[in-house]
């Protein structure tokens, strides 16, 4: 009898490279902050390859922006006023939103989320199924 529904979803398979990337110096020091725990966990779930520094920097570097701009609409508060008087949503509140959304799909790539996580296959929990083999070198 045929299986119906949808597909089960190919699980991703990842395997770290010999070299470690590089921080960039450009991060400032909240994103270089970040960039070493990043790398850390990275390295320990077995995933972290050199190809990755951009898209490691641009997490970074969202993850500073998200970090300032939060302080500052700590301080000055989430609405503000137009010239009119008008009550309106502070401007950095967007910014912070994008700043957000760009760390929420960078860290998508690299199971840096729970949800994530569960998707992602590395060598180092991989555990080898004599049929799983099989079926792969069957084909």
């Amino acid at each position: 009898m045929a299986k119906r529904g949808r597909p089960r979803k190919p699980r991703l398979k990842l395997f770290a490279g010999e070299d470690e990337p590089r921080c960039p110096d450009w991060l400032d020091t909240v994103g270089k902050d970040e960039w070493q725990r990043v790398i850390f966990e990275l390295r320990s779930m077995g995933i972290l390859a050199k190809v990755d520094m951009t898209l490691i920097a641009a997490y970074c570097e969202a993850w500073a922006e998200f970090v300032e701009l939060t302080g500052k609409i700590a301080k000055e508060g989430h609405t503000t006023h137009t010239p009119n008087g008008c009550v309106i949503q502070h401007p950095l509140v967007g910014a912070k939103n994008k700043a957000s959304e760009r760390l929420l799909k960078i860290s998508k790539q690299f199971g840096i989320s729970p949800l994530a996580r569960s998707r992602i296959e590395t060598q180092s929990n991989k555990k080898s199924d004599p049929l799983d083999d099989f079926i792969s070198n069957a084909g």
